[in-house]
């Protein structure tokens, strides 16, 4: 009976041992009205709203360029514009100190695209939030009436234990061990 319990206790021991640690994807949804809208000539034809999601799995802390989950355009830009297969993230834009976003399109002609430059506070890419664009219509690189960034999954008390697959089987076989060695007795 000892052996069993201490190959019981022993298992359950190993089922805890196997704790691991998962930090959640981070998404950062980008929603827009009122860019710029230009044919392919480059002349101003009106505007556009529209959206993207990028989700990553920690915090963006350095200059990359990343794939969007999901991407949405009006119906008027769709006409001619794709969204990119990347969207510019850099938490210190051209050496700004304040966090850029670069939404990217391409013609759907093929004969080129466009990037929008959207400027946030510096640090909004580290918290969960809801973030304005600071660049004002007209400043910059592809006017936007309004842009929202909004940050969600960042854990600011760090990642959470989570058991890993095995050790759960692990601890499944102790607890099974007692219970048939219980029946028996």
């Amino acid at each position: 009976m000892r052996k069993w319990m201490a190959a019981g206790i022993a298992a359950m021991g190993l089922g805890f041992a196997g704790v691991g640690t998962a930090q959640a994807a981070v998404s950062y949804q980008l929603d827009f009205t009122g860019a710029t809208l230009r044919d392919y000539t480059g002349a101003e034809i009106g505007t556009f709203d529209g959206s993207f999601t990028v989700i990553t799995p920690a915090a963006i802390t350095a200059a990359g360029a990343f794939a969007p989950t999901s991407c949405t355009l009006s119906a008027n830009a769709a006409a001619l514009y794709g969204c990119g297969a990347t969207q510019d993230f850099d938490p210190d834009g051209f050496g700004s100190g304040s966090n850029y976003i670069g939404f990217n399109t391409y013609n759907l002609d093929l004969s080129g695209g466009g990037t929008g430059f959207l400027f946030f506070t510096a640090g909004s890419f580290l918290a969960d939030g809801i973030y304005n664009a600071t660049n004002p219509v007209g400043g910059g690189y592809g006017n936007f009436a309004s842009a929202v960034l909004t940050v969600r999954g960042i854990d600011a008390n760090g990642p959470t234990g989570v058991p890993e697959p095995a050790s759960l089987l692990i601890l499944g076989m102790g607890l099974l061990g007692f219970s048939a060695r219980r029946r028996r007795a």
